[in-house]
């Protein structure tokens, strides 16, 4: 037998020593973070701790079943006014922990909910205690809260990719609708425990949002530790928050819960730190939930806005950021109310839009009058329709609603009657005078004394003197307003914007020194303000195809087709909006009206087919966007070279690089980091690799992530803008190009001096294939490329030519 002296490790110990060395100061670090680790709810945490000697069950009251809910089917869609009542939602990502419904009771505290289902002596991985930890901040929150069990079947669906499991954010608001109900019924005569119940609930939402405060520190993040992809952890973060500040705002209202004058429920709200008094994950934290409201409201601004918006708004405006709770009834409420419409007297309307006559309205809470718009100074009336306010002449209003819209014209006209504009009276639905009546809306807006806004979410949640102005701000950069794209002009041409807020209609006046830590968030105010609240001045011209692009952003329209009439005010003179409205309907009509407006602009910057967004299918214009709303606007930038906008095709000076043979990307590729070791597989899955003999090097193809799935080609040239072109070479990451399919007419073999292309009057015609991206492998896998003679398409010279882009 070796003694300890004779015995000489081998290579398989000394990587098992270096092992356990690794292991041991991973343990250590571990161990440091769980011991300082004083809010989340998992039973490492100090809090768990000394929550441990509470009681930990509930008596089961309830146990809650789909026939109990409000609905008679549980789906994703939600009432208009149970969401505006209690709040907005998320789907939020589901790990699989098992909620065990009924061998678990309803427990009392969120680590209560954790202890019971992670027994001692078992062995558990971080995937499991991320699991556990989602499953307390989700159904153990909500069971604690309603005191009732809450079956998995009744909150889990299937996500809207059908490829994960989600807990439905809808589902949550059918259940608070239930339990606020239900609750009412058990509580009655009863004042004494339910106060006590309130002051449970307002410790738990208290813990709640220490323990997600907790978590968006990477350092104690158990999903970080779980490797959770970054995304899905994200999302699981802002549901989990907007979950919380939902029921925050249930609690609050003193209407549904009776709870509101408890000094525990205003004493969480009034004295939870604000970003200011706490550390970065807090207003990690904050910045999360202020930019996933406004991403699902649609306002894509910079991050520097939020960031500025974050760290200065009180937590007690965090909170109710993401809901909208009602402090009155909403639109769509009044619209019940009303038993009866009234109507503008048709004939009048359709005679004044006969005669290219705006009509604007008259109301005094009996008779309804139509009178020319030259008569009298008017209000035009701003909003959405999906807010409850959408008809027509033919249908019109209910009294109610007239009525109270004609009260706001006249607090803001009181010498002039409360004339008022409003397209759902207004607009009639005859074809012909419907088309004149959207002709002529430029100038209604143009014309208009004052412009009047009507949101729900600003009328309803901000007043004009005690509201901080960033609180207004945000809740207008969140509303359905600033998503719309007929609003656009709307709010660009009024002589004097308002809104309506809960005490009342008034302007908003705000100075351009106070917009400037917010410009981006909502740019047409920021412009409004930089032209000292009048309609924003575009010195000498109309605003440029890069100015609307860029205001467009972030908004819709329910008809890709209506866009271009919604900002007609906003094109070149030389397009008119009649040319737009004559186009016949169809399927592809939103094309032929973007036809009209490229045409009419004619110099179009080169790098318009380099866009992301879909398309257009008509001859010579497959390389154009069908909408504005969804392009990238650094490609209408001023500053860009423009090609010449013509019946054929756009036609510019790119660079162009001819393929040896034609290439056809299959249906079932995949897109690969030309970067990492995982390229050496590129032949076996249908990527393609391409050889630039210039520069030596080789390069791979990728595709934009929504053509996945589509076979695109064949194409036999890559075309390049004159920038990327002329910098092309064996350092390219990323750059952008297109492919295309050379045409009969274009087909060249030498480019020389007398060859197509050298002269504006003879471009090469090319067909628009795709957008593709082109990165170079890294000098690794091109040795081993060229080495073991690798498939690859040979790509030729880029010369800058003039082309002719179909």
């Amino acid at each position: 037998m070796p003694t300890p002296t004779d015995y000489h490790p081998t290579e398989l110990d000394l990587y098992h020593g270096l092992f356990l060395d690794c292991l041991t100061h991973y343990l250590k670090d571990l161990w440091r973070v769980r011991t300082s680790d004083t809010a989340s709810p998992m039973p490492f945490s100090l809090e768990s701790v000394r929550e441990s000697v509470l009681p930990a069950q509930l008596p089961d009251r309830f146990v809650i079943n789909e026939h109990d809910l409000p609905h008679d089917a549980i789906d994703t869609s939600v009432p208009t006014s149970e969401a505006w009542t209690i709040g907005l939602l998320l789907d939020i990502p589901w790990l699989g922990a098992r909620h065990g419904e009924p061998d678990y009771p309803v427990c009392s505290s969120l680590s209560n909910y954790v202890a019971i289902r992670r027994p001692k002596g078992i062995v558990y991985s971080l995937h499991d205690d991320a699991a556990l930890w989602l499953g307390a901040m989700a159904f153990g929150l909500l069971e604690a809260i309603t005191q009732m069990r809450i079956p998995a079947r009744i909150l889990l669906t299937q996500g809207k990719n059908m490829e994960e499991t989600v807990i439905s954010g809808s589902r949550i608001l059918q259940i608070f609708a239930w339990w606020v109900r239900d609750r009412k019924k058990r509580v009655f005569g009863d004042e004494l425990s339910d106060h006590e119940h309130g002051r449970k609930v307002a410790q738990l939402l208290r813990r709640a949002l220490r323990a997600l405060t907790h978590e968006y520190n990477r350092t104690w993040s158990v999903l970080a530790y779980a490797n959770v992809p970054q995304d899905k952890g994200t999302n699981i973060r802002c549901g989990i928050a907007h979950l919380v500040i939902v029921l925050w705002n249930l609690v609050r209202n003193d209407a549904l819960t009776g709870w509101a004058s408890l000094p525990e429920i205003s004493e969480s709200i009034e004295t939870f730190p604000s970003p200011s008094q706490t550390n970065a994950s807090f207003i990690s934290c904050a910045n999360g939930i202020v930019r996933c409201c406004s991403l699902r409201a649609g306002a894509l601004t910079p991050s520097r806005s939020y960031n500025s918006l974050a760290t200065n708004l009180p937590l007690s405006f965090l909170i109710s950021l993401a809901s909208r709770h009602m402090s009155g009834p909403s639109q769509a409420n009044m619209l019940t109310a009303g038993k009866t419409n009234v109507r503008p007297p048709l004939d009048d309307v359709l005679r004044l839009l006969d005669d290219d006559i705006v009509p604007v309205i008259v109301y005094d809470g009996s008779v309804i009058r139509v009178i020319p718009a030259q008569d009298k100074p008017y209000v035009a009336i701003s909003h959405v329709w999906s807010e409850g306010m959408g008809s027509t002449t033919d249908v019109g209003l209910p009294a109610c609603l007239v009525e109270h819209i004609s009260s706001l014209a006249r607090s803001l006209l009181p010498e002039h009657g409360g004339a008022f504009w409003m397209d759902s009276l207004c607009v009639p639905s005859a074809r012909e005078q419907r088309k004149k009546a959207i002709r002529l809306m430029a100038d209604t807006y143009r014309n208009a004394a004052k412009v009047l806004v009507i949101d729900d979410s600003v009328r309803t949640l901000c007043h004009s003197e005690r509201t901080a102005w960033p609180e207004v701000l945000l809740r207008i950069a969140t509303s359905a307003w600033v998503r719309r794209v007929w609003t656009l002009q709307e709010g660009l041409l009024a002589h004097q914007l308002c809104f309506e807020f809960i005490d009342g209609a008034a302007s908003i006046n705000v100075a351009s020194s106070q917009m400037s830590p917010y410009d981006g968030l909502v740019p047409v105010i920021s412009l409004r303000a930089m032209a000292n609240q009048g309609p924003p001045v575009f010195p000498g011209r109309q605003p440029s195809l890069f100015e609307v692009v860029f205001l467009l952003r972030g908004r819709m329209t329910t008809k890709a087709e209506d866009e271009l009439i919604a900002i007609g005010s906003l094109l070149q003179p030389r397009i008119q909006i009649d040319e737009l409205l004559a186009q016949n309907d169809g399927p592809d009509l939103a094309e032929r009206r973007m036809k009209v407006v490229l045409l009419g602009t004619r110099d179009i910057p080169l790098a318009v087919p380099f866009g992301t967004c879909a398309r257009s299918t008509l001859e010579g214009f497959t390389w154009a966007p069908c909408m504005l709303s969804k392009d990238l606007p650094a490609n209408w930038s001023d500053d860009t070279v423009t090609g010449t906008c013509t019946e054929e095709g756009l036609v510019g000076r790119y660079s162009l690089a001819l393929l040896d043979k034609p290439i056809t990307i299959p249906a079932d590729r995949k897109n690969v980091d030309p970067t990492t070791s995982i390229g050496m597989q590129y032949a076996k899955i249908g990527a393609i690799v391409v050889s630039h003999r210039q520069s030596n090097s080789f390069h791979v193809l990728t595709v934009n992530d929504d053509l996945l799935g589509l076979e695109l080609g064949p194409f036999d040239a890559l075309l390049f803008l004159p920038k990327d072109g002329a910098s092309f070479g064996s350092t390219v990451k990323g750059v952008v190009c297109i492919a295309v399919r050379r045409l009969p007419a274009g087909r060249v073999t030498i480019m020389g001096a007398l060859a197509n292309g050298t002269l504006q009057e003879h471009p090469i015609a090319v067909k628009y294939v795709a957008r593709l991206e082109i990165s170079c492998l890294r000098t690794s896998l091109e040795k081993k490329w060229e080495r073991e003679g690798l498939p690859a398409e040979e790509l030729g010279d880029l010369r800058e030519v003039w082309t002719r882009l179909t």
